[in-house]
């Protein structure tokens, strides 16, 4: 089952799913389903599932051994727009999968760098995507409080293959609260937005006040605190 916010309330989608399949949900709505190592021919392949109405969109095939279950997945924009890509990437390590509705043929797998975090008392560990967020067809992540990471991706003209290219814009610094901050960037109306959720001295389980930014493209770039 699937619960849809909107409606708040659960969806079956026991009879669009089979059993033998792994699914990763979207933020968009729709429900990356994944071949399982052990599906059988005609139950094999990869596509896109709206729990709504049951639409499907295919997909070059994705295994479930080829991705650990700690992935999430991104659309860069709706299933039906011209050019709508799907980002897969791995919450544990600095990994992910890409390809785009109806043109690859097959998943391209990426690494990526965006620095190290330095832990007192530990060696360096390479930092990793925790949330992607797509506006108009760019996936966004956050880079520092300081700054925007943007991930893009290019054909190469050579080889065919996408290409990964992290870029970076800068913004003012927002204020972070004291102590135990969770940060998210997340899409909603196709505005993108940044949402800090401090939690009263140690406890994880009370939080504080919300605080959520939208950002302001135009230029200079800034987050704007919102009003509700």
């Amino acid at each position: 089952k699937v619960f849809s916010l909107p409606e708040q309330k659960l969806q079956d989608v026991t009879s669009s799913v089979s059993t033998k399949k792994v699914c990763f949900a979207t933020p968009q709505g729709w429900v990356l389903v994944l071949s399982s190592s052990d599906s059988s021919p005609e139950d094999a392949g990869t596509h896109l599932l709206n729990p709504k109405d049951g639409s499907r969109v295919e997909l070059p095939t994705l295994k479930d051994d080829e991705v650990p279950w700690t992935c999430r997945c991104v659309l860069s924009n709706v299933v039906v727009a011209p050019g709508c890509s799907v980002l897969v990437f791995d919450h544990a390590s600095p990994v992910m999968w890409f390809c785009r509705v109806g043109q690859e043929l097959r998943w391209s797998r990426h690494g990526y760098d965006i620095g190290c975090l330095d832990i007192a008392g530990s060696p360096p560990t390479k930092r990793h995507f925790v949330d992607v967020a797509a506006v108009n067809g760019r996936f966004f992540f956050c880079e520092s409080n300081d700054s925007l990471g943007t991930l893009d991706f290019h054909t190469d003209d050579a080889s065919g293959e996408p290409e990964a290219r992290l870029g970076a814009i800068a913004v003012p610094c927002v204020e972070v609260p004291f102590g135990i901050t969770a940060t998210y960037v997340l899409e909603s109306c196709n505005d993108l937005f940044l949402v800090h959720i401090p939690f009263h001295g140690m406890c994880v389980d009370q939080p504080g006040e919300l605080r959520v930014y939208q950002m302001d493209f135009s230029e200079p770039p800034a987050w704007r605190k919102t009003d509700c």
